[in-house]
């Protein structure tokens, strides 16, 4: 499914976030996927969030009841998609620079993949195309390690993993910490993410995307300003690392 194709059987869903301001909104639902009590709507909030790079165009700050209100009219559509976890909501992979932890999202055992991929990695060649792919790998596990450390993710956090027709949602101050987090201010941190960022014009046309292979998972930071980009994908880390090494 593409994300037109989802949009097309939602009209509602576009009405509401074409409102939404795109920084805000974004920075809201990626903050959500970082909280372990969202694990089960995954799935609802990666097509929220791509559904809001293409048609949010206004100004309004939406706020966690009205993500919550449509996450609930999605409930039918979530149990139906089978896109549920299949994992706890955090695991770990070993590196040369130490242990580094990453969400799962909808994945099952993605630090196998992530870790194969590493130990590729390093018995690959040392020239310049395989030094900048250790590098960009490097950069965000290593990005997601602290994140998780921010967050207190600890390595095998569980979650819930079955969506209810009613959400609940985390505290404030964990969703505060969340949203600090997936929302960062322009720099020499961002720069080593480059690789993995996309801008809010290019964003803008992935509505044709398939929904689990979209530019927005593969790359997933949107510089939503010449100050700012947004960590709009956390639970794909994994398939980021694994995509860029194959």
């Amino acid at each position: 499914m593409t994300v037109d194709e989802f949009v097309k059987e939602h009209p509602d869903l576009v009405t509401t976030i074409r409102n939404w301001d795109l920084d805000a909104s974004l920075t809201l639902c990626a903050g959500l996927m970082l909280c372990p009590k969202m694990h089960a709507y995954t799935y609802g909030l990666e097509i929220l969030i791509h559904s809001i790079c293409v048609h949010a165009v206004g100004s309004a700050r939406p706020g966690t009841a009205e993500v919550a209100q449509i996450l609930n009219n999605l409930f039918e559509f979530l149990v139906e998609s089978d896109e549920l976890p299949r994992d706890v909501f955090v695991v770990n992979v070993m590196t040369e620079a130490g242990n580094r932890r990453f969400l799962t999202g909808t994945w099952e055992t993605p630090e196998f993949w992530v870790q194969h991929a590493i130990d590729s990695l390093s018995l690959a060649p040392r020239t310049e195309r395989f030094d900048g792919l250790r590098e960009q790998v490097h950069a965000l596990l290593s990005f997601s390690e602290a994140a998780m450390e921010r967050n207190g993710l600890q390595r095998y956090t569980g979650s819930l993993v079955q969506p209810q027709p009613r959400v609940e949602l985390p505290n404030g101050d964990e969703l505060d910490i969340a949203v600090q987090t997936v929302r960062l201010r322009t720099g020499r941190l961002t720069a080593s993410l480059d690789a993995f960022t996309l801008s809010a014009d290019e964003v803008r046309n992935i509505g044709n995307d398939s929904l689990g292979n979209s530019r927005l998972e593969h790359r997933p930071f949107v510089q939503v300003s010449s100050s700012f980009l947004v960590w709009t994908h956390s639970a794909g880390i994994g398939g980021s690392c694994a995509r860029t090494s194959s």
